[in-house]
């Protein structure tokens, strides 16, 4: 399908809009469809206003699975000027793109700081649910503070242990693109550790996604004796580093690398002239006991989750994805399925909108 110079040209102005918004994220760029697109996602840009990009719109993912071809707005939409009217028309819109496209399911998650509220997204029947398995929280760190800011906000035996770390012979380096192999085995000895699979599953993703976002993207490793033992991926959009993925081994582990290589990307991230490290999730159940201001339990405490609060993040309840089933009568099954749960997240797997 060849592309157009009008399309060319709205795509260009989708990104730099993106770029220049509080609500703007990385998961709204034609970047993100590229590396979608792998997966057999096809990517459609609804504005706001035909051909004004100026006024806000959002990016739709969509493709055939089988429960049926399905939709997924992630971090959208992007409305510079959200009130109640244009949160209404562009919901409108893409209930009326959505019912063209012949979706027979779509999940819609606002960006972070999103004024859109689960009501808005009830009147045009999105169930007021939220979708599990859709990350419903994170954490992140102010960085434009300054490192001496930062580090007073660590845990003490956070700082402990990067101090350790550097006396143990821990080295931090860059890596390029042909590191990303061992990065795709460190993340994947990460995972089976925690006996869940690796997202992304296979190595090509990983280079799909480098291939889209370079240069907006860093590969850190930590490595002890010429051994890379710890790993991070980061994004990189307008004012915000994602720590999108990481890894490390066993060794990694009891050289404190992983809690090194962490602090040191917090730095590249500040001379890089980034204001906010996004650590891309936390445990909504840890972000609610921490707002709500009460202790967290030895169980939490113990969490994967917990190392990045000890690294001075901060937490945040993100909007809540909403479902929307097209057809009436499947709208009845879903009401009916979400009284029992298995049966439930089962739904949500087969739609598999990741």
């Amino acid at each position: 399908m060849t592309t157009t110079a009008p399309e060319v040209r709205l795509t260009l102005e989708w990104d730099q809009l993106l770029e220049r918004s509080p609500l703007g994220h990385f998961q709204q760029t034609s970047r993100w469809a590229r590396v979608k697109a792998l997966d057999g996602w096809q990517a459609l840009r609804i504005f706001l206003k035909p051909d004004q990009v100026n006024e806000g719109g959002l990016q739709l993912l969509w493709k055939d699975s089988r429960f049926g071809r399905i939709g997924y707005v992630s971090k959208g939409p992007v409305l510079p000027n959200e009130n109640q009217v244009t949160i209404n028309l562009m919901l409108h819109q893409l209930r009326a793109t959505a019912d063209a496209l012949g979706l027979r399911a779509l999940i819609v998650q606002p960006p972070d700081a999103s004024r859109i509220t689960n009501d808005d997204l009830s009147r045009h029947q999105f169930d007021s649910n939220p979708v599990p398995n859709v990350i419903q929280a994170t954490a992140t760190i102010n960085v434009s503070l300054g490192q001496s800011a930062n580090e007073s906000k660590m845990h003490s035996k956070t700082r402990q242990q990067f101090r350790a770390a550097i006396k143990r012979g821990v080295v931090i380096r860059l890596g390029q693109r042909t590191d990303l192999p061992v990065f795709f085995s460190l993340m994947s000895e990460s995972c089976r550790r925690q006996n869940t699979q690796p997202n992304p599953s296979r190595l090509e993703s990983l280079e799909a996604l480098w291939d889209a976002f370079a240069p907006h993207i860093l590969l850190g490793f930590a490595s002890a004796e010429g051994e890379d033992i710890a790993g991070l991926l980061m994004i990189a959009h307008g004012p915000r580093l994602t720590f999108w993925k990481k890894g490390w081994n066993s060794q990694g582990a009891q050289l404190y690398a992983n809690c090194l290589l962490m602090v040191e990307a917090m730095t590249w991230a500040r001379e890089r002239g980034f204001s906010t490290v996004d650590f891309a999730g936390l445990d909504s159940e840890i972000a609610e006991t921490i707002l709500a201001g009460r202790t967290l339990t030895e169980e939490q405490l113990r969490s994967r989750d917990n190392f990045n609060l000890r690294l001075g993040a901060e937490p945040h309840k993100l909007p809540k994805a909403q479902l929307l089933i097209i057809n009436p009568i499947f709208r009845v099954v879903l009401q009916t399925l979400r009284r029992c749960p298995p049966l439930d997240n089962l739904l949500m797997k087969r739609l598999g909108a990741g």
